[in-house]
């Protein structure tokens, strides 16, 4: 556990709290211990994971540490894929019907075939985004998972056992 100690700085508080004589100023007794120690914890880069999503996605979230959250973004993504294809498949297929009516019928074609070719087109394109958003949203995800890397997330900061909050500010509201 890397430990970081700010022993000249409680040094020189404590000898000028020690040494004044004005009244108001904050005095600290002799017997007074100081805990100068602070955890830092290591924090992720940011621009690691959001380079390394935005190149392999999922590899954010392989970075982090957040390995489960892996299936949902590569299952969103095959579905989504995969009803792209489906869709663009039906979309070329009642396209060259729709042409090919052209010809044959009056000027404007077959209508429910244009209507079919239509309604294709449109889920394919909506597939497409919903493609782009798993992206940008596993983008996201990796950023924010990365800075919220160094959060103390102990258990220390809930609740006490008697319900109290523990270290906690409580307000309360009378009417």
């Amino acid at each position: 556990m890397n430990c970081l100690t700010f022993d000249s700085l409680s040094k020189f508080v404590y000898s000028v709290a020690a040494d004044s004589s004005r009244p108001g100023f904050l005095q600290i007794p002799d017997s007074t211990t100081v805990d100068t120690s602070v955890v830092i914890i290591k924090q992720k880069s940011a621009l690691t994971s959001v380079l390394l999503s935005a190149v392999i996605p999922g590899g954010g979230q392989i970075y982090n540490g957040s390995y489960w959250k892996l299936p949902i973004i590569y299952g969103l993504q095959a579905f989504f894929v995969s009803q792209w294809i489906v869709n663009n498949n039906s979309y070329k297929y009642y396209r060259s019907q729709y042409d090919s009516s052209i010809v044959a019928s009056p000027p404007n074609g077959d209508i429910n075939l244009q209507s079919e070719r239509d309604a294709y087109r449109d889920q394919r394109d909506s597939y497409a985004w919903y493609i782009a958003g798993v992206y940008a949203l596993s983008i996201l995800d990796a950023y924010i998972d990365a800075e919220l890397s160094g959060f103390d997330v102990s258990p220390s900061l809930g609740f006490a056992p008697d319900g109290s909050a523990a270290g906690a500010i409580s307000v309360s509201v009378n009417f």
